[in-house]
């Protein structure tokens, strides 16, 4: 490599290692592979990261990073059941196809690999804050009922994402069978509340029923 700033230089590694695991995946993301993939030497990407664990880990969340945008795109309009459906639904764009691919490959990393389960948890944190900020914003609406547990719900959704991932990665669902369990979850969450919140309603209107009974004329 050419004289560059320890900064750029750190950002050309990490860059070669993302196109390496977009192109074959997360495992090719090596200290040796990622440095022959840029025409450098195995010591200078050491130099930046101690070990392939480090290196890979820091890849996948800027891979995520960059892909972020466009999958974002996809799901910027509609209820949260709508953008629920968009999530789990692949569009079958290359992207969407790499996406999935690295998910599935840290998933199985993250058993072995603590740097890389802390990326994965983030992922999942992020899911959550991105799912009840959807719900959050359809409450305010009017969409969803205010008695709605938002943080449960969030957790649920994001926990049979990627059960159902897992589950689909070994062909014991069809991703069609995926997305209507994580709709049969939340459709079966809001009824709940619209319940609750008809219980609520009728104990109000009870309690003010006993209290015009109370009240002398």
């Amino acid at each position: 490599m050419s004289y560059l700033a320890k900064h750029d230089r750190r950002a050309l590694i990490v860059d070669a290692a993302v196109e390496l695991i977009a192109r074959d995946g997360l495992q090719a993301a090596t200290v040796r592979g990622v440095a022959a993939h840029m025409g450098a030497s195995p010591g200078q990407v050491h130099h930046h990261f101690k070990s392939a664990d480090a290196l890979r880990a820091e890849a996948l969340s800027a891979a995520w990073m960059k892909a972020m945008p466009d999958c974002m795109a996809r799901i910027q309009t509609g209820t949260t059941r709508e953008r629920v459906a968009k999530m789990r639904c692949t569009d079958g764009s290359e992207l969407s196809r790499m996406m999935d691919r690295l998910w599935n490959d840290a998933l199985a990393a993250s058993r072995m690999d603590p740097m890389v389960r802390d990326v994965v948890r983030g992922a999942i944190c992020d899911m959550c804050e991105m799912l009840a900020g959807f719900m959050y914003k359809d409450i305010a609406e009017g969409k969803l009922p205010a008695t709605l547990d938002v943080p449960l719900l969030a957790r649920r959704l994001a926990s049979m994402f990627v059960g159902t991932d897992v589950m689909e990665d070994f062909q014991v669902i069809s991703e069609t069978e995926a997305t209507a369990m994580l709709i049969a979850l939340f459709d079966d969450a809001v009824a709940r509340a619209n319940a609750d919140a008809g219980t609520d309603a009728n104990t109000d209107a009870g309690a003010d029923k006993g209290t015009d009974r109370a009240t002398p004329i």
